[in-house]
């Protein structure tokens, strides 16, 4: 059996449409399992997609499971000039370090610009130099022997990245916006409905405002 040193990385961006979703609708093979895979390694992961934040809210809302493992989400509303660099940065990771999943010539050239190790989830490209070549799709991604990653404490990477992520005042953070970040903190200990409630989201937005916690409030 042939040996090799992993590729290390610190976060994950897929494609949503060339890596994530297919054309019927339904978690591409393989997607769903990777996601839960690195979501319980605490990985950070992002999205970028070429549709609007509606119509990527309408794709995802059947698989809550795959939308709440994103902590950054890059959509053709947000105009970035190339949306691997602005995932990267709404990580607060270095673009260098990130794994870029797609299935697209213009998506793995955007990746490949932007200085991201690229999974290339099928064969053909052209002027392209993939880090991995994966034509059976991320079912073929043994992430365990794969990749290599820095492990960070959740809560800290979301204390550290919550206002580059949205690039926004923490005291106008929405209620999408608690519920992915308390998604990433809290799995995989969440039930059938990821994202903090009640208590979770007000403790959450507590903790990025730099408020103290209220003496009365019930743990």
């Amino acid at each position: 059996m042939a040996t090799f040193a992993p590729v290390k990385v610190d976060a994950v961006i897929f494609d949503v449409d060339g890596a994530l979703i297919g054309a019927d609708g339904e978690p591409r093979a393989g997607a769903a399992d990777l996601v839960q895979g690195l979501v319980d390694r605490k990985i950070p992961l992002a999205a970028v997609t070429t549709r609007s934040q509606a119509a990527f809210d309408a794709r995802l809302q059947k698989h809550p499971d795959l939308r709440y493992a994103l902590s950054a989400v890059v959509t053709k509303d947000d105009g970035a000039e190339n949306p691997y660099v602005k995932a990267a940065q709404r990580l607060g990771v270095d673009a260098l370090r990130c794994l870029a999943c797609d299935s697209t010539q213009q998506g793995l050239e955007a990746a490949q610009a932007a200085g991201c190790l690229i999974a290339a989830l099928a064969e053909g490209f052209a002027g392209l130099r993939p880090t991995l070549t994966l034509p059976g799709g991320l079912a073929a991604l043994d992430h365990a022997r794969v990749l290599e990653f820095e492990r960070r404490p959740p809560l800290a990477f979301m204390e550290e990245t919550c206002t580059r992520w949205k690039e926004c005042d923490p005291n106008v953070l929405g209620a999408t916006d608690l519920m992915t970040m308390g998604g990433r903190l809290r799995r995989p200990n969440v039930g059938p409905a990821p994202g903090p409630a009640g208590d979770g989201q007000a403790e959450l937005l507590a903790k990025l405002r730099g408020e103290k916690p209220d003496a009365g409030a019930t743990p």
